[in-house]
Order: C-alpha cells, then sequence, then structure tokens
C-alpha cells in the first residue's frame, strides 16, 4: 500500500529536515576544520621539571623525571583533547641504556599546578601532583593509587606540593593529612602510618599546604638532588641535571633550533629521548 505525499505527517516533508541537517553538519564540519587547523598549526611543546630522582627497577638503576606536554593530534578524539591539551607525565629512563622504559599521563585535568617525582623503589613510583601523591608500578607506569583512596592520608587529601616530601634518612615518602599529623609511607608501600617522633620533629615545620615542596634544610628539590659543587658536571648545565648513585649524567637539552615542535630532550649517559611524543593518541 502506497501513502499520498500529502498524507505525510509535517517533520517528514524535505525541506523540513534536509534544511536543518545541513545546517547542523556545516556547523560541525566548521569546528572540527578550525579545532584541525589549531592542532597542526600549533607546535607541540614540552618542559621538563626541575627534579631529577633515581632509583630501581627489576634491579636496574632509573631516572625519574615528570614534564609538561601541551598539544595534541588527535582532532577526532575530542574529549581527550580537551583533557590533555595540558598533560603532565611521568616517564622512567635507563641509566644504562639512555631507553625509555614507560611513559604516562599522571595529571590531565584543568587546571594543572606543578608536578615532581620523589622516589622509586620496591616496585613503586611516587610523584606529587596537583591534586596531591600519586603512585604508580615502577614496572610499567600503570597507578596503582592516589591521588584519592591511598590508606593512611585520610579525606580529603591535601591538594598541595608542599604537604609531600622524601625522608631520605628512612626512605619513605612523608605526607602532612588535614587534621596536620605527619605520616610515611615505606618505599614499596602503598599504604601510609604515622612516623616515629625523630621523622615528625624533622617534617612537622617544613610540611605544610605551599604549592612549592622544600627539603628539611630549606633548599629546593632539585637542589638537594644535586648539590653544590664547582666540580660537578651538572654546573654549566643550564636545565634540570643530576648524577646518579652509578655516575651516569642524566641532563635536559632545550628543543632543536630547527625543530618544529619545541620539545626538550632528555640525555642519559649521552643518549637523547625527545619528550612528548609519547601517548597522544591514548
Amino acid at each position: 500500500m502506497t501513502t499520498r505525499r500529502g498524507d505525510r505527517p509535517r517533520w517528514w516533508r524535505t525541506k523540513d529536515v534536509l534544511v536543518p541537517l545541513a545546517l547542523v553538519g556545516s556547523s560541525i564540519a566548521l569546528f572540527y576544520g578550525l579545532l584541525t587547523w589549531a592542532m597542526l598549526s600549533n607546535p607541540l611543546a614540552s618542559r621538563v621539571d626541575e627534579r631529577i630522582v633515581f632509583g630501581e627497577v627489576d634491579g636496574a638503576e632509573v631516572a625519574l623525571v615528570t614534564y609538561e606536554r601541551q598539544g595534541d593530534r588527535n582532532p577526532l578524539a575530542l574529549p581527550h583533547w580537551i583533557r590533555s591539551g595540558y598533560d603532565r607525565r611521568a616517564t622512567a629512563v635507563s641509566t644504562a641504556t639512555g631507553e625509555p622504559l614507560w611513559d604516562v599521563s599522571v595529571d590531565r585535568w584543568w587546571p594543572q599546578g606543578p608536578t615532581a617525582p620523589l622516589a622509586v623503589g620496591g616496585g613503586r613510583v611516587y610523584v606529587m601532583v596537583a591534586g596531591g601523591l600519586v603512585i604508580l608500578d615502577a614496572a610499567d607506569g600503570a597507578r596503582v593509587a592516589g591521588p584519592d583512596g591511598i590508606a593512611g592520608l585520610g579525606s580529603p587529601v591535601l591538594e598541595s606540593q608542599g604537604a609531600y616530601g622524601y625522608d631520605a634518612a628512612t626512605d619513605q615518602v612523608v605526607a602532612l593529612t588535614a587534621d596536620g599529623e605527619v605520616v610515611g609511607l615505606p618505599v614499596g608501600t602503598d599504604a601510609a602510618a604515622p612516623v616515629d617522633a625523630e621523622v615528625r620533629e624533622r617534617w612537622s615545620l617544613v610540611l605544610d599546604t605551599s604549592p612549592q615542596a622544600a627539603a628539611p634544610d630549606g633548599r629546593e628539590l632539585h637542589d638537594v638532588a644535586t648539590g653544590y659543587d664547582p666540580d660537578h658536571p651538572c654546573e654549566e648545565v643550564s636545565g634540570p641535571c643530576a648524577v646518579s648513585p652509578s655516575g651516569v649524567v642524566v641532563e635536559t637539552r632545550a628543543p632543536d633550533p630547527g625543530a618544529e615542535d619545541r620539545l626538550e630532550m632528555l640525555v642519559v649517559g649521552g643518549v637523547r629521548t625527545v619528550l612528548g611524543t609519547q601517548g597522544l593518541w591514548r
């Protein structure tokens, strides 16, 4: 049985359907066209954070750094682009080969703040982010816990880098709770517990809610990592630099002048790794 044209409901008429569809389609095409142009015309950029820490993963020495990556290359993944236009990442690099073991995002949501590595060991990696403390699996960088849900830190957790630090004397990550208590996570563990009197005395006046963490002697974290020595191989390096316990120099270099993208490099024992090309389409 056929239906006469005049019997069709109003919404079915061609002019009432195609015109709105054309307007919506052209608007979507224009939006993604502008988005694609913006992504491809603006270069990627990365900047390495100041602190470099060393530890062991499966018995091999690694260097851990964090960095910020700006930009993306996938206009078809709009929700991901909104999150990762400014991406805070952590990477672990073998000091023996200079090759990255993994490179993962630790903080994608806006607004973001400073990021810094704290410690590596016992199969765990500890990183400070804007929202608190993040614990990663040292083998592959997978997130184990944090910023919320770390046992012993209480709720809410303090969203401040100044509330977290690393106590080298006892090899534990220390943290300030919302109740003002100093707790510690021995490196390799996932839960915090109250520290002894000596550690509490050392950190009670250091940990606070400031955006910049500091070591017990008041120096900034990267100064503690490198120290000051006029004959130190890092003294002539303008960017973050440190020497591993095995004697490998780890430093950062500015982007190549002729490169289209402004991506900083990590140089480990003379081997260069460009930071910022990983994880663009995850």
